[in-house]
C-alpha cells in the first residue's frame, strides 16, 4: 500500500480533500500546524499558500526527509503563473494540480505508478534548475540566463553520450512537470538527431539550446490552458498558438542567442505545406535546423506520458511522423528512423 500524506493549511480544504479521497485511497490527513507529527511518505499532496514564506519554508524542510523517488503533488491557484510553479518546484514538487481541486484529476495522479529508482549520477537536476529559472524569468518578461541554458544543454549532450537517448528519456518521463519534461525530451531528441547526422559540436550545442528554449513563450500562457487535461477549445488553441511569438519576443532582447536559435523558437510549429503557425511558412522558407526541431518536437510530444493518455512507442511515434507526409521534410524523417525506433516504452 502506498503511503499518502495530505497536508493543508486550511481545515476546510483538508476536509474537502478527505471527502474526495476517502473510500478510494488510505491517507493521513494533516493540518499544516501538525506537520512534525508524521514523516514524508511515497506520496504527498500539499495544499499550502505559496505566498506565505513561513509555510513554504516549513514544508521544504519537512520534505527534505522524503524517500527517494517520492511523489509530491502541490496545489496551485487555477490562474497561477510560472512564478508559482517555480516556487512549487523549489519545495520539491514533482507535479502541480490546479485549485480548486478536482477529484477525478487527483485520482488519476494518485493511481499513476511511482517512478522506479534511477542512478543519481544521471539525475537531470542542472537541466531542471535551468528550466525553472528560465520560465520564472520569462513569466516576468525577462530574457533567461543564457549561460545557465548553455550549461544545461552541455549536461544533456554529455549524458546522452554516456547513457544514450533511451535511458535519458526514461528518467525524464518519470520525474518532472509536463512543460519542463517536454523541453528536456525535445532537447534530448534533437541532440541525438544532430549527433546521428554528424553535426559538429557547435551545431549540436545550438540544437540543445534551441530545445531548451523552444517553448519558453509558454511562460506567458495561462496554466489552465497549458496544463489542461483534455482537448483545447478554439479560443484556447488560439491562445496556445501564441507561444512561439511570445518566446521569440522574450529572447530577441537577450545577448548571445544566435539567429538560428531564435528562428527555431519562432518557427518550430511551421509545416512545409504552409499549414503551420505563426507565419504559415512554406517549403524553403523553413530552415533545415528548424525542420529538425519540428520533428523532435512532434516526436517528443508523442512519446511523453500525460495524465490523460499513455505514451506511445518510439516506432509508433515515428509512423505518425511518416503519416504527416509532405508537411515534414521526408528525407529528414527517414534519417530520423534509427533515433525514433531506439526508444521503447
Amino acid at each position: 500500500m502506498q503511503s499518502i500524506a495530505v497536508i493543508s493549511s486550511s481545515r476546510g480544504r483538508l476536509a474537502a480533500l478527505r471527502a474526495m479521497l476517502s473510500g478510494h485511497f488510505e491517507a493521513n490527513y494533516i493540518d499544516l500546524e501538525d506537520l512534525s507529527s508524521i514523516r514524508p511518505g511515497q506520496i504527498t499532496i500539499l495544499d499550502v499558500d505559496l505566498r506565505q514564506t513561513m509555510q513554504v519554508h516549513a514544508v521544504k524542510i519537512w520534505l527534505a526527509a522524503r524517500p527517494a523517488n517520492a511523489r509530491v503533488l502541490v496545489g496551485i491557484d487555477d490562474k497561477a503563473s510560472y512564478l508559482e510553479v517555480t516556487q512549487a518546484c523549489a519545495i520539491g514538487a514533482t507535479s502541480v494540480i490546479s485549485r480548486p481541486f478536482d477529484g477525478a484529476r487527483l485520482h488519476r495522479a494518485l493511481a499513476a505508478p511511482i517512478a522506479q529508482p534511477h542512478d543519481p549520477d544521471f539525475d537531470p537536476a542542472t537541466e531542471l534548475g535551468a528550466l525553472q529559472m528560465m520560465f520564472a524569468s520569462a513569466a516576468r518578461g525577462r530574457a533567461p540566463d543564457v549561460k545557465a541554458v548553455k550549461l544545461a544543454g552541455a549536461q544533456i549532450i554529455d549524458k546522452i553520450k554516456d547513457i544514450g537517448l533511451a535511458d535519458y528519456l526514461a528518467v525524464i518521463r518519470q520525474h518532472h512537470l509536463q512543460t519542463y519534461q517536454h523541453c528536456l525530451v525535445v532537447t534530448a531528441v534533437a541532440v541525438a538527431f544532430g549527433s546521428h547526422l554528424g553535426f559538429n559540436a557547435s551545431d549540436i550545442e545550438k540544437m540543445a539550446m534551441a530545445g531548451l528554449l523552444h517553448d519558453v513563450g509558454k511562460a506567458k500562457i495561462p496554466l489552465d490552458i497549458l496544463e489542461k487535461q483534455s482537448a483545447l477549445d478554439v479560443d484556447e488553441a488560439s491562445t496556445m498558438q501564441m507561444h512561439p511569438t511570445l518566446g521569440h519576443e522574450i529572447l530577441r532582447h537577450a545577448r548571445s542567442v544566435p539567429y538560428e536559435i531564435l528562428d527555431m523558437v519562432l518557427h518550430h510549429h511551421e509545416l512545409l505545406d504552409g499549414s503551420g503557425y505563426p507565419h504559415r511558412l512554406k517549403g524553403k522558407e523553413i530552415t533545415d535546423l528548424t525542420r529538425m526541431m519540428t520533428i523532435a518536437d512532434i516526436y517528443g510530444a508523442s512519446i511523453e506520458r500525460r495524465a490523460y493518455r499513455p505514451p506511445i512507442s518510439g516506432a509508433d511515434a515515428f509512423q505518425m511522423l511518416r503519416n504527416m507526409g509532405d508537411q515534414l521534410d521526408v528525407a529528414l524523417v527517414n534519417a530520423f528512423a534509427p533515433i525514433a525506433r531506439s526508444v521503447k516504452i
